[in-house]
């Protein structure tokens, strides 16, 4: 008798590791740029036709608008595919610290253009209005006109901003606490060594960077921007986004050297027609000035007056948000619905339940199924004597 070899069960773990081993480097490889990506940022710019014949590193002078954040895309056109760059800073070597004295933290990554991480502060659970303070002291006496704040992804502008100048001594008013409806915050220009922010929030609260409108005689050069180009490869420059875009890009060149690049002219830049403002939740309300970024509001009704959307709000303070709640006005943290008509037992003043509504009903059924009983009964007995 024959026996047919089966294929080692060895062979099909190896080869399955193998495969996921693909699985996971075909992931790891998927960086292309996405339409989403794409629609955050306002502008764009192409460098094309750079007649080289090694990869060369290529300088680019930028022009950012005050109230986008410093976010850039690289893409080489042919595969879509986002490159590594070196974004430049604008200012000459300005000592500058930025610090949160409430909670004694350094927060100066604010002010590194990088947007890659944020400072967070938590909204009360209360409903209340709460504060941020952030201080800003430079090495020397600096002239600023504006502040501009960049917002981690789907977070809403705060309520109210308010800034101070001058040492601890000498503290005087900026600018007195106006309501935002722009992420840039306009001042007449001051000079000072340290500054203070003060911000009042209802909604989460979260900074990614903190762009500081210094005053022309602090710069060195527009800011510039580089990269590695390759032969016979066109490129797109994306900039001015109004959010923080996760674009994956392959390991990183040394681009911090000066030998060997190439400094290009400002290309002419274009609007971006697949912008499109971050709104989380679909609603047509722009993040930045939405009551309620998480849930789709387009009236952005707000009957307390508290800054938050009431569809975020939590009327009966039971743990469940209004748009959420079967019951927005009574305490009901099981949510319990006897009748299954959306509306809570503790505020449910309508019987839904058909036998609770109609109280012959039961009396009928039970005097239906005896019917019918009978009738078998009496078939079957006839059948019988058939």
């Amino acid at each position: 008798m024959k026996i047919k070899k089966s294929t080692p069960p060895l062979f099909f773990s190896v080869l399955g590791l193998c495969l996921i081993g693909y699985g996971v480097g075909a992931d790891e490889r998927q960086t292309s740029f996405t339409k989403k990506q794409e629609q955050a940022f306002q502008s764009m710019m192409e460098i094309n036709n750079l007649g080289i014949s090694v990869p060369t590193v290529v300088d680019v002078p930028m022009g950012f608008q005050r109230s986008a954040n410093n976010e850039v895309a690289v893409i080489r056109e042919k595969d879509q595919e986002p490159q590594p760059y070196l974004l430049l800073n604008e200012m000459e070597d300005i000592s500058v610290s930025i610090t949160d004295p409430v909670r004694q933290k350094d927060i100066s990554f604010l002010v590194d253009n990088q947007n890659q991480k944020y400072v967070e502060y938590p909204a009360s659970k209360n409903g209340n209005k709460k504060r941020a303070q952030i201080e800003i002291t430079f090495d020397k006496f600096r002239s600023m006109s504006s502040l501009t704040l960049m917002l981690a992804k789907h977070v809403a502008l705060p309520e109210t901003a308010q800034v101070e100048s001058g040492q601890k001594d000498s503290v005087k008013a900026v600018l007195v606490e106006k309501e935002l409806n722009s992420s840039v915050i306009n001042f007449p220009e001051t000079t000072s060594r340290r500054f203070v922010l003060k911000l009042s929030y209802i909604q989460p609260l979260r900074l990614a960077g903190l762009k500081l409108g210094l005053s022309q005689g602090n710069f060195n050069e527009q800011p510039h921007l580089r990269f590695l180009a390759h032969p016979n490869n066109n490129y797109k420059i994306y900039f001015n986004a109004d959010r923080q875009v996760e674009a994956k890009t392959g390991e990183a060149p040394n681009l911090r050297k000066n030998q060997g690049v190439r400094h290009l002219s400002m290309p002419s830049s274009y609007a971006n027609q697949s912008y499109v403002k971050a709104d989380t939740d679909k609603d047509g309300v722009p993040d930045e000035i939405d009551n309620c970024v998480w849930i789709s509001n387009e009236d952005q009704v707000d009957v307390d007056k508290n800054g938050r959307g009431d569809a975020c709000d939590d009327f009966d303070r039971d743990g469940i948000i209004n748009s959420k709640d079967n019951c927005p006005d009574n305490v009901n943290r099981n949510q319990r619905d006897s009748d299954l008509d959306g509306v809570g037992d503790a505020c449910d003043k309508k019987e839904n339940r058909a036998l609770q509504n109609q109280p012959w009903l039961p009396a009928a059924a039970i005097i239906t199924v005896f019917i019918v009983v009978g009738f078998l009964i009496f078939n079957t007995i006839r059948k019988t004597k058939g």
